[in-house]
Protein backbone atom coordinates (compact mmCIF):
# COMPACT_ATOMS: atom_id res chain seq x y z
CA UNK A 1 0.00 0.00 0.00
CA UNK A 2 1.29 3.39 -0.87
CA UNK A 3 1.79 6.12 1.44
CA UNK A 4 -0.34 9.38 0.11
CA UNK A 5 1.94 12.51 -0.65
CA UNK A 6 5.25 10.08 0.20
CA UNK A 7 6.61 10.73 -3.14
CA UNK A 8 6.09 14.65 -2.79
CA UNK A 9 7.89 14.58 0.86
CA UNK A 10 11.17 12.54 -0.13
CA UNK A 11 11.23 14.76 -3.66
CA UNK A 12 10.92 17.99 -1.59
CA UNK A 13 13.40 16.65 0.76
CA UNK A 14 15.81 15.92 -1.68
CA UNK A 15 15.70 19.42 -2.95
CA UNK A 16 15.77 20.84 -0.19
CA UNK A 17 19.17 18.83 1.12
CA UNK A 18 20.41 19.87 -2.43
CA UNK A 19 19.81 23.63 -1.87
CA UNK A 20 21.58 23.31 1.77
CA UNK A 21 24.66 21.82 0.18
CA UNK A 22 24.73 24.19 -2.58
CA UNK A 23 24.77 27.27 -0.48
CA UNK A 24 27.54 25.76 1.87
CA UNK A 25 29.63 25.19 -0.91
CA UNK A 26 28.76 28.77 -2.43
CA UNK A 27 29.42 30.62 1.15
CA UNK A 28 32.61 28.48 1.27
CA UNK A 29 33.78 29.27 -2.06
CA UNK A 30 32.72 33.27 -1.66
CA UNK A 31 30.23 33.21 -3.91
CA UNK A 32 27.09 35.27 -3.16
CA UNK A 33 23.46 33.35 -3.17
CA UNK A 34 22.23 33.25 -6.14
CA UNK A 35 18.22 33.09 -7.62
CA UNK A 36 18.77 29.13 -8.56
CA UNK A 37 19.46 28.83 -4.50
CA UNK A 38 16.25 30.53 -3.53
CA UNK A 39 14.39 28.37 -6.21
CA UNK A 40 15.76 24.93 -4.52
CA UNK A 41 14.62 25.92 -1.31
CA UNK A 42 11.30 27.41 -2.25
CA UNK A 43 10.08 24.33 -4.42
CA UNK A 44 11.93 22.20 -1.64
CA UNK A 45 9.78 23.61 0.65
CA UNK A 46 6.48 23.79 -1.32
CA UNK A 47 7.01 19.49 -2.39
CA UNK A 48 7.52 18.73 1.26
CA UNK A 49 4.25 20.75 2.60
CA UNK A 50 2.19 19.41 -0.19
CA UNK A 51 2.97 16.15 0.49
CA UNK A 52 2.11 16.66 4.51
CA UNK A 53 -0.96 18.31 3.69
CA UNK A 54 -1.30 15.63 1.11
CA UNK A 55 -0.96 12.43 3.96
CA UNK A 56 -3.22 14.16 6.74
CA UNK A 57 -6.14 14.77 4.08
CA UNK A 58 -6.36 10.87 3.12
Amino acid sequence: MRRKGAGKKFFGSVLLGLGFLNALLGLKAGLAPGVFLFALFLGGGALVLAGVFESRKG
